[in-house]
């Protein structure tokens, strides 16, 4: 006997409207949940991107503050460079002010002395004429004698004016003058103190480490074995205050420094190059007596 499966029941209209609507409402929820969750994933991403942002501009910000305090830094470091810059060129301006003020006050001293040494020789040539006016006529075997003496006084006189009156003037180097002559000389220049060398007020200065040397005024820094040259220069030797030129000779000088010495002295390599061979008495003109000094064979 075969069992019978019985149909199921049809659906009515209004099952069929129910089940779709529950269908409808179940897609609905879901919809609205899956849009719920997809609102919260948006926020979530928001925020985070948020939270970067604000940590990109709190490094932003860092940053920034720390370039601007190593920029004021920077600024501030200059400005104390400056600062000790100015100190520093005040103070070389200082010395070289007193430099100039003693040097007028030994061209002062220097002018009178000359005039009082023709002065002395003025009164010295008047006693001497005085004292023949008083004297009797000498014997005639003494005649010579006499004459001798008073010729000697009279050259010793015009050898002391001529002395006094010996003067060297300093100009600019002619544009197409050589130099073939070289005279080499190892010197020692005192320190601190201003000598008259090359036809120029000299003096060798150590400040803070540093050793320099002032030219006519003009100063310059000294660094072991580098070698600091003065402009060429033109020299005349005149007599009886400029009105008879003896020599002119065009040179340039040039120093290198060696080192300075436990007895206060600046040791240095002097090179004179000239236009034409020195004479020796116009050594003393280029090198002073203040200042040691000895041939060298080289420079």
């Amino acid at each position: 006997m075969t069992d019978e499966i019985s149909p199921s029941p049809e659906l009515t209209d209004d099952d069929i409207l129910k089940r779709a609507e529950e269908i409808k409402k179940a897609q609905e929820a879901k919809r609205l949940e899956e849009l719920k969750k997809a609102e919260e994933i948006k926020k979530a991403e928001e925020a985070r991107k948020a939270e970067e942002a604000k940590k990109a501009e709190a490094q932003r910000l860092a940053k920034q503050k720390e370039e601007e305090e190593k920029k004021a830094e920077a600024v501030k470091e200059a400005e104390r460079i400056k600062r000790e810059e100015e100190a520093k060129k005040a103070e070389e301006l200082k010395k070289a002010q007193a430099l100039v003020r003693e040097d007028e006050a030994k061209k002062a001293e220097e002018a009178r002395k000359e005039e009082e040494a023709k002065r002395l020789a003025k009164l010295e040539a008047e006693k001497e004429l005085k004292a023949q006016e008083k004297e009797e006529k000498p014997k005639k075997k003494h005649g010579g004698l006499k004459a001798f003496f008073i010729i000697l006084i009279i050259l010793i006189i015009l050898a002391v004016i001529t002395v006094l009156s010996a003067t060297v003037t300093i100009t600019s180097s002619d544009a197409t003058a050589s130099y073939p002559y070289d005279t080499k000389y190892e010197v020692w220049f005192p320190i601190g103190q201003e000598v008259n060398a090359c036809g120029y007020k000299m003096t060798a200065l150590s400040m803070n480490n540093e050793m320099m040397i002032s030219v006519g005024g003009v100063t310059y820094k000294l660094v072991s074995n580098e070698i600091v040259s003065i402009n060429p220069t033109k020299a005349t030797l005149t007599l009886f205050w400029g009105k008879l030129t003896v020599m002119t000779v065009q040179f340039k000088v040039d120093f290198k420094y060696i080192s300075n010495t436990s007895d206060g002295y600046a040791y240095m390599k002097m090179l004179i190059s000239s236009d034409k061979q020195l004479p020796e008495f116009l050594i003393n003109f280029f090198i002073p007596k203040e200042v040691k000094h000895q041939p060298a064979t080289t420079f």
